[in-house]
This record gives structure tokens, sequence and C-alpha cells, in this order.
């Protein structure tokens, strides 16, 4: 049995896994980019690491 979505349902549906895969990508470029500031300048260590833990629990919420 295959579900018929009506148009609009569909282009939402796809709109919305676009955007999750967009972030998803954003935030793990954002991710590495922090990991290697913290490695560079260790006076930013500690507020990279923060942050990037923050964008990795946002990815998260957005994924659910």
């Amino acid at each position: 049995m295959v579900l018929q979505l009506p148009h609009s349902e569909c282009v939402s549906i796809n709109l919305l896994a676009v955007s999750v895969l967009f972030f998803s990508f954003f935030f793990s470029t954002c991710f590495s980019d922090l990991q290697r500031l913290g490695e560079l300048q260790s006076e930013l260590a500690g507020m990279a690491d923060f942050t990037a833990t923050y964008l990795q629990c946002q990815l998260l919420l957005i994924k659910v």
C-alpha cells in the first residue's frame, strides 16, 4: 500500500528534510572549526569547547 500525500504536504516534507540536512552540515562544519580553534588558540579552548557542545545539542534538537 502506497500513501499518497497532497502536493503541498510533499513540498513541506521535502523542505523540512533539506533544512535538517543543511543545518546538519552547517553545525558539523562549525563544530570542526571550533575544535581546531581550541587547538590553535589555547586561551579560547574553553569557549570553543562550550560553543561546540552547544551546537551539538542544537543539532540533536533539530533532528528530533
